[in-house]
């Protein structure tokens, strides 16, 4: 059809819709530029890097998932403070997921299964370790000190930025890291969820029982964990109602 054909009052919606679509830019620059301003500009790059990887790991690229997980480490890897930090404890756990799902997909080639369970052990066992180390450093901070000990690592001369811009980045990690404290309990039992699994596919039973528990004990709704031991214990799968997964428990509250 013709532009010249279209109706006057068709003319009307379009142009609003454009102009809708233009004032949606624009605040959509606004609200992320001020985003980035308060994100710490040493790590950008991987924040960004990361956008990608729901897209990547649905398209079922397992390699360029893997690259991509590197190249975001290899950032992380340059600060200290990231090096040790949950955001790492992330990447190697997401990558035992990729490779416990490689592993789990090989069939008829046992070499190879056997050295993606050992791969997806090894970051695992890294993940564990992280989280936990990072939770009994920081896990338990208050926002006061955690405002000391984010400031310690974020000096305005490290981040090159001025007085406000510091202050807006300091602000937004220990935001973070507040939302991290409890989060981050369910990012470890996922990671013990994992290694349980890794270890019940290579004839480790009670060692993956162990996992499972901590599992639960971390997160009590933790249905992979639950329903995974209760194979190995022999007990019947317990199934989720529709309700229970369109609408997943709310986050707790931080306290204190």
């Amino acid at each position: 059809m013709s532009i010249f054909n279209i109706t006057k009052q068709s003319r009307i919606v379009i142009l609003i819709m454009a102009i809708l679509v233009l004032a949606g830019l624009g605040i959509a620059k606004n609200y992320y530029g001020n985003i980035n301003k308060s994100e710490d500009p040493r790590i950008v790059d991987a924040k960004k890097m990361y956008g990608r990887y729901n897209q990547l790991a649905m398209e079922g690229s397992a390699e360029e998932v893997l690259q991509l997980l590197d190249s975001i480490e290899t950032i992380y890897a340059q600060y200290d403070y990231y090096r040790h930090s949950f955001e790492t404890g992330v990447l190697y756990n997401n990558r035992a997921a990729i490779y416990l799902t490689e592993g789990l997909q090989c069939k008829h080639d046992s070499i190879l299964k056997k050295s993606m369970f050992k791969l997806a052990k090894e970051n695992a066992i890294r993940s564990i370790e992280i989280y936990q180390g990072w939770m009994d450093a920081e896990g338990c901070l208050s926002e006061q000190e955690l405002q000391k000990c984010v400031s310690s690592a974020f000096s305005q001369e490290s981040l090159k930025a001025n007085e406000k811009q510091h202050g807006m980045i300091v602000k937004k990690r220990i935001k973070d890291v507040l939302t991290a404290q409890y989060e981050t309990k369910r990012r470890l039992s996922v990671a013990y969820t994992n290694l349980g699994i890794i270890q019940r596919h290579t004839n480790e039973p009670e060692k993956a029982i162990e996992c499972y528990t901590k599992a639960i004990d971390l997160w009590d709704r933790n249905h992979s964990a639950k329903n995974n031991l209760n194979m190995i214990l022999g007990r019947p799968a317990v199934k989720q109602s529709m309700l229970q997964r369109i609408f997943p428990p709310k986050k707790e509250e931080k306290r204190g």
